[in-house]
């Protein structure tokens, strides 16, 4: 069972998702921008090669955010 407390992610009025604090506050990076979810969603259509939104810095492979190449090797 799953409690709704435990989402961290919102999204906003444009249609991006950012992570949330305990307090549901957004939570920022050293720079003050917002951070993104650790996995982005898949942009790629049914029965095609599966492509992950790659505009927040994730993977387009495997659509994590902390990819640094594993995987493909």
């Amino acid at each position: 069972m799953t409690d709704p407390r435990d989402s961290r992610i919102v999204t906003d009025e444009w249609g991006e998702q950012w992570l949330i604090g305990e307090n549901g506050e957004l939570l920022k990076d050293e720079f003050g921008k917002n951070i993104p979810p650790m996995k982005s969603n898949i942009i790629s259509s049914p029965n095609e090669f599966t492509v992950y939104d790659s505009s927040k810095g994730h993977c387009p492979l495997c659509g994590r955010l902390t990819c640094r190449g594993e995987c493909f090797k």
